[in-house]
């Protein structure tokens, strides 16, 4: 196809061959014209989405195939979508989610009526496809990266998934996802593209359809293996934040250390296995990666963050993770007011207060 406006990705492993049908008919619906949609079977087991995407390639001339001979991992597969890509900008998106049929032609639109770099827009992030879902809610908003503050905005806001997203494509053109880390490599991908960035677009637009799966590959068959992988590819990511803070972006580094320490130390998955699992070699890596691998920064978190974390960690070890989401809620209050407020600000002498009961 010659001038091609948006190529999306879509890597497939094995999904449910109706989430890929949903998946690819709200694709090939979009409104805009002049898009391509990069199927990449990570040689998947289901013969029969095989078939499928097959087919479809054969249907409609949108559609590119590829069928890796070896499954090596959805950053791979992004990574050969991207090498094949040759629309002006680049989307992606997982083969069991949808997207709404306008989609794509609002964000091409004002990526390039704003000469935006890329556009975000907001998700509806189902749970084992229930009626029940959570929105994202960032408000629109055109964001020039001038300063610090600006891009320290777009990493407390511009979300850690890349299906949300539009790129420009000569922007991204040459990252790519790391293929040595299995869990967080979104989030490494983002960092890289927002340091480049110039101008970004929040829309408020729901148009992303996330379909969480518990039964899913990436979130099913937690072990000591699995939780290990997710902590070196945290420990990695601790390694780039420490690496903002280095280089001058003293705040952007201490906020992603936050979070990064947040997904590792309450990871439900992980605490949920551990506290049912609790072994010598089990606790004393996870006390290892708290300790050595990832607290880079722990003498700059704030004493009552640190307080808090300890009494936390000593809860989940022994086998109480059910505190999860109201101290992950909690920590998040904690984190935003530790970046405008002191340690005597009232509301959040009132949140101590009230985790520290909790806590004992």
């Amino acid at each position: 196809m010659k001038n091609v406006k948006v190529s999306v990705i879509i890597p497939v492993y094995d999904i449910p061959s109706e989430m890929l049908k949903d998946c690819a008919q709200s694709l090939l619906n979009q409104t805009l014209e002049d898009m391509e949609f990069i199927f990449i079977n990570d040689n998947s087991p289901n013969t029969q989405n095989k078939s499928y995407l097959l087919a479809l390639q054969k249907e409609d001339p949108r559609v590119v195939f590829i069928d890796l001979s070896q499954n090596k991992g959805v950053s791979n597969a992004r990574n050969e979508g991207l090498q094949k890509a040759s629309g002006q900008y680049v989307g992606f998106v997982d083969a069991d989610d949808t997207v709404e049929n306008n989609m794509y032609e609002q964000m091409y639109l004002r990526a390039e009526s704003e000469k935006a770099d890329f556009v975000i827009c907001n998700t509806r992030c189902y749970i084992n496809d229930k009626d029940d879902f959570i929105e994202t809610s960032n408000s629109p908003l055109s964001l020039n990266i001038c300063t610090e503050n600006d891009l320290l905005y777009l990493f407390n806001n511009g979300g850690l998934g890349s299906w949300d997203k539009l790129f420009r494509t000569d922007l991204v053109r040459d990252i790519r996802f790391n293929v040595d880390i299995s869990n967080y490599e979104d989030y490494l991908f983002n960092w890289q593209v927002f340091l480049l960035c110039k101008k970004v677009i929040f829309v408020g637009n729901v148009f992303y359809n996330a379909r969480f799966r518990t039964n899913s590959t990436s979130r099913s068959s937690m072990s000591f293996q699995k939780c290990r992988g997710i902590f070196c590819a945290l420990s990695h990511l601790s390694e780039i934040s420490k690496s903002f803070y280095q280089d001058g972006f003293k705040k952007v580094g201490l906020l992603l250390y936050y979070k990064i320490l947040f997904l590792g130390i309450l990871n439900k998955n992980i605490l949920v296995y551990i506290g049912e699992n609790v072994s010598k070699d089990s606790s004393s890596f996870f006390f290892d990666y708290i300790e050595k691998s990832l607290l880079w920064g722990y003498s700059y978190l704030p004493c009552y963050i640190r307080f808090i974390l300890k009494r936390h960690t000593m809860k989940c070890i022994c086998g109480h993770p059910s505190m999860y989401y109201y101290i992950l809620l909690r920590f998040c209050c904690l984190i935003e007011l530790s970046f405008i407020s002191d340690s005597k600000n009232s509301r959040m002498n009132s949140l101590i207060k009230v985790l520290k009961e909790k806590l004992h």
